[in-house]
This record gives C-alpha cells, sequence and structure tokens, in this order.
C-alpha cells in the first residue's frame, strides 16, 4: 500500500508541471522572448535577401556543398569532410549537411569519413559535377562487400577530434564490448581517461573531478537530469535510439552553457527511409525492440522500447562475517569508545523501462521538422530482512536476547524514478544564403523520485523503535533555443543564438525517529527563468592554426543578475602527426543536484535551484595539451585545472545553530590532473590504454577548518581496453579498470545524552570529513560475440557472451551503519560479483 501511495505521490508531481507549462505564454518575458526570436528570424531573412547581390567569394574557387547519409537514408552528423591534398575541410552539421569554400575550379576528390562507417570518396569536378545539393553514402564499417576494398584504415570505437577535450564515439561500435545486458552509451563514455569508471551504483559521469549534475545531458534538444537505470549498471539512453554522441570533456565552447563540468551531446535516430526495419534484443536482464519505417516519402518514424524482467534473483542478504576478527572492531579506527559491530553483505533489485519515438518529416529540401519523445522509470528495492540471520559461533552477544531475530532490523528501502521528456525541433537551410542554417528547439523535460525508507523491528512490540524517512522531488526544464550557424568563408564559421528555459525544483523530505513524537519536514520550493545570448566564431588564421572564441551572457531572474561567460580555445598544427591545444572558459551552473549525506543509510540527493543566498555556481576552465598520431596509432596527453565557486554541501548531521532542520553550506574547489590515452586504431586488435593522475578538493570552512578530498576524488585511475578480431565474425573484447580508493566520512563513537524524565537521545560522533579511503577498485570483464548471419541476408544476428566482473570482486560501494542495535550493525554494500550475460541481436 505504500508503494502504491508513493507511486500515485510521484505519478501527481509528475504531469503538475505539464499544467504550468500551458501559463508560460502568458507571462510577459516569455512573450516578448517570442517577440525578439521572430524579429530574429526576419532579419535573417532580410540578410538571406541581401546575400543574393553580393558577389561570389574567389573569381577561381568554387564551393561545394551536400548531404551525408548512410546506406538506409539515415543523416549521419559530425562527419569529416575534406577535400584530397589540400588542408580545405569542415564538418557535417547535425542535419548531416556540409559546405566546403575555396575549392580550385578544377578537377579534385572529397574524403568523408566518420566512426563506425567506412571511408566515402567522390571525385567532383566543377564543370562536369554538380556541385550543389551532393548526395554521400557511406556504408557501415560493419558491412561486408564481395570484391576488395583499399580504403584508409578505419578509426574505431572512440575518436578524439581537433577541438580541446572533444571525443566523438559510435554506439553501435560498443555492441561487442562486456556489458551487464546491453552495451551502453554512459558506460562507455567511462572508459575514457578523465572520467571515473569505478562507479558502479551509477553510469552518471565524474568528468575531472566533478559532479554527474554538472554534465549538460541533451538528448534531442531536451535537458536530461537523472541517466541511471538498474542501480546505475547502465543508463537510461536505450543505444538502438542513438545515432551519434559528441562530448566535451571540459572547455566547451559558448553555445553549451548551464553546466560546470562538461557536455553530452546525443543525437536520436530518425529511422531508416528504405523501408521497414527493426531489431530485437534479449539477455538475461533486458528486452528491447527498435521499429523504423518511412511515413510516405518525406517522413521516418522510430520508435523503441526497452523494459527489465527477472531470470535470476540476488541474495537480499548474504552470510555475515565469520572471522572473528573481521566481525569485532572500532568504527573508523577513531577514539572514544569503540563500537564492536558485524558485517552483512546487501544486494539490491530493481525494475526498469524506458520508450523514445521520433517522428521526422521533410517538409522541403530546405526544412526538416522533428518530434522526439523520451521517458523511462526505474523502482529500486534495496530492502533488508535481518530475522533469519546466523551469527557466528563465539560473536559477542550470540543467543542473548538484543539478538533474537525478532529485535533484529527490518528494513525498507525504496526508491522509485522516473524520466520525461519531448521535444519539437524545426531546421531551415537558408535558400539564398549556402552554408547558414537555424534550428528551433522547444523542449519539456522532468525528473521525479520518490524514496521511502522504515527501519524497524519484527517484533509487534510497540516500544520496538521505529526509524523512518520520507523524500520526494520533482524537477522540470521548459526550453525554446534558436541556433545559427554560418559558414561565411571557409576560414570563418560563426555561431551565434538565443536559449530560455523556464526552470523548476521542488522538494519534502519526512523524517521521523523513536525518540520524538513528531517528524521533521523540510520542504523547498523553487522555479525561475535563465536566458541566454551567445556568440562564437571559428576562425582558422593560418592553414594549421584554429581559433575559437565565444562570449555567453546569461540572465537569471531569481538572482536578478546578469553572467558573462568568454570562452576560447586554440589548436596549432606544428606537423601532420603533432598538433599542440589548449583552452580557457568560464561556467556557470543554475541547478543543482544537492547530496543528502547519511552515515547510516547511505547518502541519497535531490535538485535545488540557485537563489540569492545560494548563488549560481561558477568554474573556470584552463587545458592543455598535445596530439601525436603514427599510421595507427595515436597518443593524446591533456593537463587541465578546474576553479569551483559557490558550490553548494547539505546536511541534517551539521547546523549552525539548534534551531537549523538542515544546513546549506557554500565553499570553493578545485580539481587538477593529468590525463593520458594511447589507442591503437586500426588492425586485428584496437582498443587504448589510459592514465588519470588527479586531485580534487572542496574547502567549505563552516564544516572543516582545512581543504579536505571532495567524494568524488580520486588519486588513480587505470583502463585497458582491448577488441581482438578472431576472423569468421568473432570477437574477443575485455575492459580492465583500477581505481584508488574514495574517500568518505565514517562514525567513530556513539554517546547517549539524558533528557528529561527517564527518556534519552542517542548521538554519533563521526571523524574528519572525506577522512577515510574506501578499498581500492578494480574489475575485469570479458565478452565474445559472433555474427551468425551472412551479408546481404535480410535477417542479421549477433550473439555472444559477456562476463561482468570475471574474478568476482567485491567492490565496497558504501557502508550502512545501524545503531539502533548494539554492537552496531555495518552493512557493506557492495556491486555484483561475478556475472556472466548471454545476449542475441537480430536485425530483420
Amino acid at each position: 500500500m505504500n508503494k502504491i501511495h508513493a507511486l500515485n505521490a510521484v505519478q501527481a508531481r509528475f504531469y503538475e508541471p505539464l499544467r504550468q507549462f500551458s501559463f508560460l505564454v502568458r507571462l510577459s518575458f516569455f512573450r516578448s522572448l517570442l517577440f525578439h526570436s521572430f524579429f530574429l528570424f526576419f532579419a535573417l531573412s532580410s540578410l538571406a535577401m541581401a546575400q543574393t547581390e553580393m558577389p561570389k567569394a574567389g573569381i577561381n574557387t568554387v564551393r561545394v556543398s551536400g548531404v551525408v547519409k548512410d546506406q538506409g537514408g539515415e543523416r549521419i552528423p559530425f562527419a569529416s569532410v575534406s577535400v584530397k591534398g589540400t588542408k580545405l575541410g569542415t564538418r557535417t552539421n547535425a542535419e548531416g549537411l556540409f559546405t566546403v569554400m575555396g575549392l580550385p575550379d578544377s578537377a579534385c576528390t572529397l574524403v568523408v569519413q566518420h566512426l563506425g562507417y567506412k571511408q566515402a570518396v567522390l571525385d567532383v569536378n566543377p564543370r562536369t559535377t554538380k556541385m550543389q545539393n551532393l548526395v554521400v553514402t557511406m556504408l557501415s564499417a560493419d558491412i561486408k562487400t564481395k570484391r576488395v576494398e583499399v580504403t584508409a584504415e578505419q578509426e574505431t570505437f572512440v575518436k578524439a577530434e581537433k577541438t580541446p577535450s572533444l571525443t566523438t564515439i559510435s554506439p553501435k561500435q560498443f555492441q561487442s564490448l562486456p556489458s551487464i545486458g546491453q552495451p551502453d552509451v554512459f558506460r562507455s563514455l567511462q572508459l575514457l581517461p578523465g572520467i571515473s569508471g569505478t562507479n558502479d551504483g551509477t553510469s552518471g559521469l565524474f568528468v575531472r573531478g566533478g559532479t554527474p549534475d554538472q554534465n549538460l545531458v541533451l538528448f534531442d534538444g531536451m535537458t536530461i537530469y537523472h541517466v541511471d537505470h538498474f542501480f546505475g549498471f547502465f543508463s537510461a539512453f536505450n543505444p538502438d535510439a542513438v545515432k551519434d554522441v559528441q562530448f566535451y570533456k571540459g572547455g566547451f565552447p559558448a553555445m553549451y552553457g548551464g553546466r560546470l563540468s562538461s557536455v553530452v551531446e546525443l543525437t536520436g535516430k530518425t529511422g531508416r527511409s528504405d523501408g521497414i526495419h527493426g531489431s530485437i534484443n534479449a539477455n538475461l536482464i533486458s528486452l528491447s525492440g527498435t521499429i523504423e519505417a518511412p511515413i510516405t516519402d518525406k517522413g521516418n518514424l522510430l520508435v523503441a522500447f526497452r523494459r527489465s524482467y527477472k531470470l535470476f534473483s540476488y541474495d537480499a542478504l548474504s552470510k555475515a562475517i565469520t572471522d572473528q576478527q573481521q566481525s569485532s572492531r572500532t568504527l573508523g579506527g577513531g577514539t572514544g569508545r569503540g563500537l564492536p559491530a558485524f558485517i552483512a553483505q546487501s544486494t539490491p533489485d530493481s525494475y526498469f523501462y524506458d520508450l523514445n519515438a521520433k517522428f521526422t518529416y521533410n517538409i522541403t529540401p530546405r526544412d526538416i521538422l522533428s518530434v522526439s519523445w523520451f521517458s523511462s522509470s526505474d523502482e529500486i528495492d534495496n530492502s533488508l530482512d535481518f530475522s533469519n540471520i546466523q551469527l557466528p559461533a563465539g560473536f559477542p552477544g550470540a543467543g542473548s536476547g538484543r539478538f533474537n531475530p525478532a529485535n533484529l532490523p527490518k528494513i525498507t528501502d525504496k526508491n522509485l524514478q522516473g524520466n520525461l521528456g519531448a521535444s519539437a525541433k524545426w531546421f531551415h537551410s537558408w535558400d539564398n544564403v549556402e552554408g547558414l542554417y537555424t534550428t528551433v528547439v522547444g523542449s519539456f523535460s522532468q525528473y521525479s523520485s520518490s524514496y521511502v525508507f522504515k527501519n524497524e523491528r519484527a517484533s509487534t512490540d510497540a516500544n520496538q523503535p521505529r526509524i523512518g524517512s520520507n523524500e520526494q522531488n520533482l524537477t522540470y526544464d521548459a526550453s525554446l533555443r534558436i541556433d545559427n550557424e554560418w559558414q561565411i568563408e571557409q576560414n570563418h564559421q560563426l555561431k551565434f543564438g538565443l536559449q530560455s528555459s523556464m526552470l523548476g525544483s521542488s522538494y519534502s523530505r519526512l523524517f521521523s525517529t523513536p525518540f520524538r513524537s513528531t517528524a521533521d519536514t523540510f520542504r523547498v520550493n523553487d522555479e525561475g527563468l535563465q536566458t541566454s545570448l551567445y556568440a562564437q566564431d571559428t576562425w582558422q588564421a593560418l592553414p594549421n592554426l584554429d581559433i575559437t572564441g565565444g562570449l555567453r551572457l546569461s540572465h537569471y531572474t531569481i538572482t536578478g543578475q546578469a553572467y558573462l561567460e568568454p570562452r576560447a580555445s586554440i589548436r596549432y598544427e606544428i606537423s601532420p602527426e603533432f598538433a599542440v591545444k589548449g583552452a580557457v572558459g568560464r561556467y556557470y551552473q543554475y541547478v543543482n543536484r544537492i547530496v543528502n549525506e547519511n552515515l547510516t543509510e547511505g547518502s541519497r540527493d535531490f535538485w535545488k535551484l540557485s537563489d540569492a543566498v545560494l548563488t549560481p555556481s561558477s568554474a573556470n576552465h584552463f587545458i592543455a595539451g598535445f596530439t601525436l598520431q603514427n599510421g595507427g596509432w595515436l597518443l593524446d596527453v591533456e593537463a587541465y585545472y578546474k576553479q569551483l565557486y559557490d558550490v553548494v554541501e547539505f546536511s541534517q548531521r551539521l547546523r549552525r545553530n539548534a534551531d537549523e532542520q538542515y544546513s546549506f553550506f557554500k565553499g570553493n574547489g578545485s580539481a587538477r590532473g593529468l590525463e593520458v590515452l594511447l589507442q591503437k586504431k586500426t588492425g586485428w586488435l584496437t582498443g587504448w590504454i589510459s592514465y588519470t593522475l588527479s586531485r580534487t578538493e572542496s574547502y567549505f570552512p563552516e564544516i572543516n577548518a582545512n581543504p579536505f578530498p571532495a567524494a568524488q576524488d580520486q588519486t588513480h585511475e587505470l583502463k585497458a581496453i582491448l577488441s581482438a578480431d578472431l576472423g569468421d565474425d568473432w570477437k574477443l573484447s575485455s575492459t580492465f579498470i583500477y581505481g584508488s580508493g574514495r574517500p568518505f566520512t565514517a562514525p567513530v563513537s556513539q554517546y547517549t545524552l539524558g533528557l528529561l524524565g527517564d527518556m534519552s537521545e542517542s548521538y554519533v560522533h563521526v571523524g574528519e570529513k572525506n577522512g577515510n579511503r574506501l578499498p581500492a577498485f578494480h574489475r575485469l570483464d570479458v565478452s565474445l560475440t559472433k555474427k551468425i548471419s551472412e551479408p546481404g541476408e535480410a535477417l542479421q544476428m549477433l550473439a555472444g557472451l559477456s562476463v561482468f566482473n570475471v574474478y568476482n570482486r567485491k567492490n565496497v560501494s558504501y557502508y550502512r551503519y545501524d545503531f539502533s542495535t548494539s554492537p552496531v550493525l555495518i552493512t557493506e554494500v557492495t556491486s555484483l560479483g561475478i556475472t556472466p550475460t548471454l545476449f542475441v541481436q537480430i536485425e530483420f
């Protein structure tokens, strides 16, 4: 019944912002925004008409333009288009369109490359070839042809772009890597240097000392706030619905804003136009399916669905540690009265689903309309029942009344989470100005969560203590964006636009203890409008020197302040094999994920908007590095330094005065590190080895007198990813990750204060903030895949076996402490042990 009530509460909150959104158009500021948006549109129309009178650039040069598609008609974004034998080149935009200027007025060859596709070569001659509206078709890299082809060697998995800290990944290429269930976009990103891969409990990205909320995650223009499925083992994004991923680890340009750390921009598939196609993926955890179909001769529809099921279950409680030396100890190793304890282990249970749908319609050859839908839901059950626990022989108190099963706790620990998002995008290519594109996106996204925790005895004795909490969180974002891209000249690309977001968040918490007759209540509600203007210019100052400068100006209604964010990046190619690069920038964030530190239950989080007291957080990025390429090898090195200001900590344990139920604290921080990536891009054996050395510190004077390690601090991290083509369509892949222990705060003693009458209340004394470290993390995963079908067959099949955590390492996620028992019960919450997964993928 509690579960149903919690779900109803979430659903009631889930659709409230949809009703609120209908009132936004009545706001005077929003009407003003619409007016200026249309004014900008008509100004561009006038500019386009004026351009018809302008002379063509260069007497003896020409320009070429077109679109890049795959064999199914899907447009390929961010593909590299270059002119062979010259330094002329560009990238396709999000709609797969490109324009290259300054070509010689003679025959030349276009070379088109993109991750996961075979290189395409096209000979053009302005005297005999149509130079506008070219269509370049690329074949998938895993498609075999009967004739022998001699082409450039293809990159696999990831591609380090010329822009500093920018990486492109191909979701399809990761299907052969080990995974729990289906290959995952965010888990694949965690294999890159600078992104922590030691977080089995979340697929969120800890990028260069940042936290997951400091990443701007965009899916078809929607801002996504929560990315986890199945305890975070993989993300909420179905890889079968994702076409391309652009990932900025830092120093991102002015067109992006509202976050401090990184940008993950996902482009959804539009669906094939060459007939009805589909796929089915099945494994021991989930089942997913995708349908792609043309709608008339101008439209495409894609629907992708995924949900979990149970073919096996995990024990909620493993045996207590039988070693007497391990089962009795002093918590945290600190001073004070020691707390003898025994340790139990728990592994939680989960259910999830996600749904993607996208409709794309080509109104005219220059106008494209697309509508995208995304929703996901998770139910996480981490409940424990100790009534059947078997204590080791000789354990202190074994057999006594306090360890009677009726006196041991029964813990209810359930969490419901969900995402909802929709976007509508109109893309326009200006008729009389080659290389000028405008994109208008309206989007709505929402994240909601409901958490219920109860700690009670199996006994029916009313005097037995009960502890409980109920948390509800809702965050939403209604946005309008107008982005413009203009290739003015071959060496000048201008981007400018307007973005506005109505942000809202609410959080409530009900908490009860056995010592208080009334519950503690905490509520926060915020709503504000954040509007930004931006402009950036990418200038090829010299044939081997690229400079990008940008400026972003934002206004935030809650504080009434304007925020200026300058950005700049540079890349200098010393030789065709060696280049140096760098980036600097300032960034602001207006909505934050607040971590609710809880020593006894495990920390959770909620979202809250910045306000006049908790002002927007800010960061400065400084990045420098170099790239060395030699044949099929790549060495990429980047050093970074990040300054953080006005970041927020939340605590119900630390309070400024006795009347407060909770306290927010503001502080600063820093992150610095060195990343090294050595990648083998071609051949029968591909992959990379990466190493990250980093340090992340926080300084909150009201919490700790001295700077302390941030919760996400990790000194060393080593990763090795290998994929071997064994022939006959067999592939063997492995991933290995090692990371030094993360910091945490541990209790060291417990004391009791007498109150009036016969009442008393217990308090826990904790050690130094983040003064302890979890054990080092390491894990090896392997997978073996086989393509069963022959090329050209209507039914394509891929099958494989993946083994997660091959040598069954019990990596500790966190410790849970129960002080209602004596000795104290410590639960070691660990990630999954060795877990084999069989999977099959069928495409038709």
